[in-house]
Order: structure tokens, then sequence, then C-alpha cells
């Protein structure tokens, strides 16, 4: 089973590379969220518009998704290997295709990259707006250049390490399950008033999911930084200092890095603490963000994500030679 699951993993990341995410109703990125927001219609009206009747919704979905999206895939891949092995790996392999996406987030960014350097401020926009979901039409060239940075960023640890962290330690299976929470994390697990309460159970559970392997990711760019000829010295100092300066830690791991790296200071970060408004940055802006940065941060989600399936494929590996 060992040598399945680093085969399941290793065609997953090939097929990525070659053929992006699946499209249309293949694709966990359309068909998870649609059910999840029809399911959060029904559960709102069973429960009481009080903060723990909410958390206890957004639980319950949370079950229902992933006893469907990881549960079934589960049951399959258990017989396919019981009664036909060749089955159940060709599935296997399936699933950690589906589980697995970062290609198309490397393709927008090279194409808001070059609108960006053309000067192309309304191409670029789209790019992120298709890659992010959110409205980026009113964004300058420098908020664009950040948002992309902070894209190449999060992919690393969220699609990227996230989901080959758990294929590694269970196949199709495990890549399913990360990837669905994942999403649920994006979908209802948005920092609005409206799912403050909801959302609150897929937040949780993503960033207690995502630590190890936003951690280890971390790790590997910082070494990508040194093999990029980056700002190695900076990066560390920014990573030591802001990689908590988000509210969700996860992401501020890489997106420390790549602003070190880089030399410049992301989006900020607006809370409420002591009756006021404050905020919270990561890096420092110590030269203008120029559209080589989105190429850069490019290539640290590119080095990074590639050094993690590698560094996971041969630990899962070393267990035929330990068990």
């Amino acid at each position: 089973m060992i040598l399945n699951t680093v085969a399941a993993m290793s065609a997953g990341f090939v097929l990525n590379l070659m053929f992006g995410a699946p499209r249309g109703f293949l694709n966990p990125e359309n068909f998870v969220p649609a059910f999840a927001l029809k399911l959060e219609k029904t559960l709102r009206r069973f429960y009481e518009d009080s903060p723990e009747a909410l958390r206890m919704a957004g639980a319950v979905l949370i079950f229902f998704v992933l006893l469907i999206f990881a549960g079934i895939p589960l049951a399959l891949l258990i017989l396919g290997y019981m009664f036909l092995p060749v089955a159940g790996l060709i599935l296997d392999c399936f699933f950690c295709w589906l589980a697995f996406s970062f290609r198309d987030t490397r393709i927008f960014l090279s194409r808001t990259f070059r609108a960006v350097r053309s000067g192309n401020y309304s191409a670029a926009a789209k790019s992120l707006e298709a890659l992010t979901g959110t409205d980026c039409s009113g964004l300058d060239e420098d908020e664009i250049i950040k948002k992309a940075v902070e894209c190449a960023a999060d992919c690393s640890a969220d699609n990227g390490a996230g989901a080959l962290f758990f294929m590694a330690l269970a196949g199709g299976f495990g890549g399913m399950l990360y990837r669905c929470v994942s999403i649920l994390n994006r979908t209802i697990g948005t920092d609005t008033p409206e799912y403050a309460d909801f959302g609150s159970p897929s937040r949780t559970l993503w960033t207690a999911l995502d630590f190890i392997p936003a951690s280890i990711c971390g790790l590997v760019m910082k070494l990508d930084v040194s093999f990029l000829r980056l700002d190695k010295l900076n990066c560390k100092r920014i990573f030591r200092r802001d990689r908590k300066n988000l509210s969700r830690a996860n992401l501020g791991i890489c997106r420390s890095v790549v602003a070190g790296a880089l030399d410049i200071q992301l989006t900020k970060e607006e809370y409420y603490r002591g009756g006021g408004l404050r905020a919270r940055f990561i890096g420092e802006q110590l030269k203008p963000c120029q559209p080589n940065d989105i190429y850069w941060a490019n290539q640290l989600m590119y080095g990074s994500v590639f050094g993690c399936f590698l560094l996971f494929a041969l630990i899962r590996t070393a267990f035929l030679f330990i068990l």
C-alpha cells in the first residue's frame, strides 16, 4: 500500500502539471461549494440564529460534505483494492488528481505578470479575478502585484503542500478530505459577519489540518529563496517577525517568506483591538513593487511545491525500509 500511495500521489502531481485541474463538474472547486451553499440554506432554517446554534450548523455542514465527497472516494478505494487492485490504483490516481491543484494558479499568475509588465492593468485584474473569485477591477498596479504575490504564497501552503501532505498520508482519500476542508474554508470560512459563527468550524478545522504542511512548506520555500539568490537575510528577519501577523497564521508563514525575499510589504490586515481599528503588515517596503515580484513569487511557489512533493514522497517511501 505504501508504494501504491506514492504512485497515486506522483500520478496526481504529474497529471496536474500536464493538464491542470479537471474541468466542469469534475472540479471540486465547482461541486463542493455548490453543494455546501445549498446545504447552508437548509441548515440555517433548522437552527436558531444564535452563535452556538450557528457553529453547530457549520459543524454539521462539514460532516455531510466530508461524508459525501471524502466518504464515497474512501468506499470506492476500499472496494477497488479489495476486488480489483488495478482498478483501486487507477481510482487512487484519479482522486489524487482531483485533490491537487496548482498549475492553474501558476498560469494565471504568469498572465497577470505579463499584463502588468505591459501596462494592461485591466487584463491583469481579470486574471486575478479568475484566480481569486473576487472583484479586482479597482486595484492599482501595486495592489495587483501584492495580491498576486499573496496568491502565490497561499497556494504554496494550501493547494500545494497541504494536499500533498495528506495524499502522502492516505492517498486519494486523504487528498480529497483535505481539499474539501480547504474549499469549505474559502467558501464559508470567510472573515465576514455573515460567516463569523457559521464558518468558525471550517476555519478551525482547516487551521488544524494545514498547520504542519504550511510550516514545512515555509521551510522548503526558505531554501528555495537561497537557491534563487533572493534576499535571504531579509527573508529570515521577516519570517521570524511577521509570520504570525495574520488572523490565519498558516498563511502568514509562506507570505512572510515571500515578502521578505522580495523586499516588499504585503496588503495590510485590519482588525479591532482595544475599541479601535488597527492594522498589521507582513514585510517592509524596502523597494517599489515591480512586475518581476510576481514572476519570482511564482517561481517560489513552483519550487516549494515541487520540493514538498519530493520530500513527502521520499519520507513515505522510507517507511518501506522502516516497517
